[in-house]
């Protein structure tokens, strides 16, 4: 009996097991490392398993896992998780059935990619364009304000324009606003009653509504049973 780390059970019978050749049992001892772990180990046999799928994998794992053996090595992946990346690629609305070649070439794919990590000196180069565009924005905004301080005019109109809307907009007394909120609240507190009364109508109908469902589904059932 063998049981996964999920708790499910399965017999497996020792035929199944034995070698025809010589009657062996086909089992041995190994040894469970990680890609980094294993790396400058040698073996005669090894198995790459990626349970989740190539996608974590580029091809500097994929190389150091894949040249640990001396006679033969397999790569045991998952084919669901294969399957779910190549329709993730897809476009939406593509009904093209994915076949076993497609699922080896996402593998090939995933094991050719070489991504090349950021170094400090690219780190710095961003960081001075960034610093530069910036600067040449602050620039640019300021030589049209110098420009008009030049022409004798005012470097900005946002304030004039803002405080001449401001003082054309007639400002309303503090009474006649005490007298629009007493107003509002006293028309909010007269529907209360109808906001409350209209709810409970809705509810009584949906009760209605389910309990003829309901009597519509057991008329069914005793008609069937009568069948």
């Amino acid at each position: 009996m063998l049981r996964t780390k999920e708790g499910r059970q399965g017999l497996v019978t020792w035929d199944s097991l034995t070698s025809r050749a010589n009657g062996r049992i086909k089992l041995a001892y190994g040894d469970v490392l990680t890609t980094s772990t294993s790396q400058g180990a040698t073996v005669s046999e090894h198995i790459f398993a990626v349970p989740g799928g190539s996608r974590q994998v580029n091809a500097f794992g994929a190389y150091t896992s894949g040249s640990r053996h001396r006679e033969q090595s397999f790569i045991v992946t998952s084919d669901g998780a294969e399957r779910q990346e190549v329709a993730g690629r897809r476009p939406l609305g593509d009904k093209r059935q994915i076949r076993e070649s497609d699922v080896i070439e996402n593998v090939a794919r995933n094991f050719a990619r070489q991504p090349v990590k950021e170094g400090s000196l690219a780190m710095i180069a961003r960081a001075e364009n960034l610093r530069a565009g910036t600067i040449q924005k602050m620039q640019a905004g300021m030589q049209r304000l110098e420009q008009r301080a030049v022409e004798g005019k005012a470097k900005s109109t946002l304030a004039a324009t803002f405080h001449d809307g401001k003082a054309s907009r007639p400002q309303p007394t503090s009474e006649n606003t005490a007298a629009e909120r007493r107003d509002l609240l006293q028309r909010i507190k007269d529907l209360g009653p109808q906001v409350r009364e209209a709810m409970r109508a809705a509810v009584e109908r949906v009760r209605a509504l389910r309990e003829r469902e309901a009597e519509k589904a057991t008329a069914s059932r005793r008609r069937g049973r009568r069948m």
